[in-house]
């Protein structure tokens, strides 16, 4: 799989964080977020999600693709850049551990108190 760029990461979720504000997100309040990560055995695939399971995320489904599987999954988080950066290093270094990629996140903004 390719090579992991930091820094591609983390400009990449400050500008999914910063979208969200702008969008009124309430980005303390813990939401559903969805993950994705691909990997090419599906043998790497199913250990990284027990691996995932075990972490208390919920694993969604399995997609097959030529020459990769694309494993999706999901946790109750907030959005704030710290914890989604934390989360960032997290899953990277778990999918490493499988010969996989983390492919990002994404969640439903939510807006003022009443959600």
């Amino acid at each position: 799989m390719g090579k992991y760029d930091r820094d591609a990461q983390d400009r990449q979720d400050l500008a999914l964080v910063e979208e969200r504000l702008q969008l009124g997100d309430a980005v303390e309040t813990a939401r559903e977020v969805d993950h994705a990560a691909v990997f090419r055995k599906m043998s790497d695939a199913r250990a990284a999600a027990a691996e995932i399971e075990r972490q208390g995320m919920h694993v969604d489904r399995y997609c097959l693709r030529p020459f990769q599987v694309m494993v999706t999954f999901r946790r109750g988080q907030r959005t704030d850049l710290d914890t989604v950066r934390r989360t960032t290093d997290e899953l990277v270094a778990l999918c490493s551990r499988h010969n996989g990629i983390y492919d990002g996140w994404g969640a439903m903004v939510v807006t003022g108190a009443g959600h």
